[in-house]
């Protein structure tokens, strides 16, 4: 029998259903206790999961980036010998070609432009001044020369055209007297040229390559071309006898005629002696400067022999000791071939004297020295063939005097005297030349650098073996610009 009270049944008939709230309660309380947890782990799986697949990914592009950059660059050579730039180039590749060398003898600021280097691509200055460095080399480049306009008035005539050569004065009474008082315009003197220099082993390598206008009718002429390195220079030049710091300036294209003149080919080797002392020795090509009878051909079976010797104190002046041998020759009409020896010395100088003012002289003596010597320089005047069967060598002697003063920083002028003398001999024809003279005066105005204006008047005169003689004064303006 049951003891319950109203309010007892129902709370008993009630519990069920509270358990089962109760219950729901906690289920749903579990829910947002324990899912969270369960879903932040399965995420955290997948994102590790999705981490090592693009790690793989990643090292798998990687290793394919590497195999296209092999492809593209060519593959790495072991170290060894740099490029060398050809300064001095043949085609044929020659013994000119120069040789490979250690990687530590190529010297400069060159960098490989491989590397990137924004300066490789740059134009940089150069070692010497007025140059720059060719970009990816170490080679410095200088461009240079000059436009140069000639106004020119002969009284005479002069074969040589613009070049004053007194050598090729017309004499009186001769057909190359008749073509006088002449006037020309002219831009031969224009000039251009190149020089290269690099760094290397043996010293420094040089080239130098110059052009004017003085080709037949006005084309290009070949002025200068060599190369030089540690002391040893081959090419075409000026001869090793001559001294460029002896020579006066002048608005002409000319040299006194007892000074030395020749540019040709030649090879040469120049060496310091300390104390202000140099020697130069030399072989140069041989002129067949020999005057021949019909039927009979000048030899120049033997280079020109050439050795000086310099002495250069200060900058305040300097003197300079020429020798020179050589052997002349001719083949007469029996094909005898005939030899004589020739030698020849000159000794040349300059002073400061008075401010910027400077004294130039220079003389000459000889037997066979014949076309160096500028008041000879297109005759053939070092020997001469005498019956076919000798060969009598000339005697030549010369000098020169010349002073340059300067009467302000712009202007200056130049005053110049020289004459040369060949003793001639029996067997040399009336026309023979015998004696060349020459003298200048000039007025040269320089407002800025590299531009000039000169005015100057020229005498020269001819005179051959049998006394006739011939005269040209010139007057010659001048107009420069120069960079």
């Amino acid at each position: 029998m049951k003891d319950l009270s109203p309010a007892a049944e129902k709370l008993s008939e009630g519990e069920p259903r509270v358990r089962r709230f109760v219950t729901f309660v906690a289920i749903f309380l579990s829910l947002f206790t324990f899912a969270p947890a369960a879903v932040q782990a399965s995420e955290s799986d997948d994102l590790k999961a999705l981490i090592e697949q693009q790690r793989k990914q990643i090292e798998e592009l990687s290793k394919r980036i590497e195999g296209l950059e092999k492809a593209i660059t060519p593959p790495q050579k072991e170290p060894g010998p740099p490029h060398l730039e050809e300064v001095v180039h043949d085609p044929s590749g020659s013994i000119l070609t120069p040789p490979a060398r250690p990687a530590a003898a190529e010297a400069g600021p060159a960098k490989d432009e491989g590397q990137g280097d924004l300066l490789a691509s740059m134009v940089r200055k150069g070692d010497f001044p007025k140059s720059f460095l060719i970009p990816g080399s170490n080679i410095s480049l200088r461009i240079a020369g000059y436009v140069r306009f000639d106004s020119i008035y002969d009284h005479g005539v002069v074969g040589s055209g613009i070049r004053y050569f007194p050598d090729t004065i017309g004499v009186a009474g001769t057909a190359g007297a008749a073509d006088s008082g002449v006037t020309r315009f002219s831009a031969g003197q224009t000039r251009i040229n190149f020089e290269a220099q690099a760094p290397r082993e043996f010293g420094k390598l040089r080239t130098f390559v110059e052009a004017d206008f003085f080709g037949s009718g006005d084309t290009f002429h070949l002025r200068h071309a060599y190369g030089e390195i540690g002391g040893f220079l081959a090419g075409y030049t000026f001869s090793t006898l001559m001294d460029l710091r002896s020579l006066p300036q002048t608005v002409a294209f000319t040299v006194p005629p007892a000074s030395i003149y020749r540019p040709q080919a030649l090879i040469r080797y120049r060496h310091s002696l300390g104390g202000g002392f140099d020697v130069a020795l030399a072989a140069e090509n041989p002129t067949g400067d020999v005057a021949t009878a019909t039927g009979e051909r000048a030899l120049r079976r033997l280079p020109d022999f050439v050795g000086t010797i310099s002495y250069s104190p200060s900058t305040a002046g300097h003197l300079q000791l020429g020798g020179i041998f050589r052997r002349p020759g001719f083949e007469n009409t029996h094909r005898k071939s005939i030899y004589a020896n020739a030698w020849g010395t000159v000794l040349t100088g300059h002073l400061n004297t008075f401010g910027k003012d400077q004294l130039k002289a220079g003389a000459v003596y000889g037997e066979g020295i014949g076309s160096y010597v500028g008041g000879f320089a297109t005759s053939p005047a070092s020997a001469v063939s005498v019956n076919g069967d000798e060969l009598d060598t000339l005697r030549g002697k010369a000098w020169f005097l010349a002073y340059q003063h300067w009467w302000s920083d712009r202007f200056r002028s130049t005053l110049m005297y020289g004459i040369s003398r060949i003793d001639n001999v029996e067997g040399q024809s009336a026309a023979s030349i015998h004696e060349t003279e020459n003298a200048s005066a000039n007025l040269i105005f320089s407002p800025a650098p590299g531009f000039g204006i000169g005015l100057e008047y020229l005498w020269g005169r001819r005179e051959n073996k049998d006394g006739h003689e011939g005269k040209d004064p010139r007057v010659q303006f001048g107009i420069q610009f120069g960079y």
